[in-house]
């Protein structure tokens, strides 16, 4: 019986979990990062190197001064620095972070 979630959606939740998510954790159970208290602490961690090490590798332009290659500040916190952005370079590893830690 399906949920009425998955009803309104036609079950594409269903699949994307299939797709995505359960690969995912049968990965981290395999490396041992589904058992435990700190498991999702772990894969946090986990994902917050993967971000990190994604974002300086890449150092895509809209979060790095194509120049320099140096982070550019965030928006919020940088008033009236014409170089910031909405998306800053440390965003890439706390995404990751909260979807491996809190989501898988």
């Amino acid at each position: 019986m399906s949920t009425p979630l998955e009803q309104a959606t036609d079950g594409t939740l269903s699949r994307l979990d299939h797709a995505i998510l359960d690969p995912a954790e049968e990965f981290f159970d395999a490396i041992g990062m589904m058992q435990g208290e700190t498991a999702p602490l772990k894969r946090a961690a986990v994902g917050a190197a993967l971000g990190y090490a994604i974002a300086y590798t890449m150092k895509p332009g809209f979060a790095f001064d194509p120049v320099t290659g140096k982070p550019l500040p965030w928006k919020v916190t940088a008033k009236g620095d014409e170089t910031s952005t909405w998306f800053p370079a440390w965003a890439f590893s706390v995404l990751p972070a909260f979807v491996f830690g809190a989501m898988i």
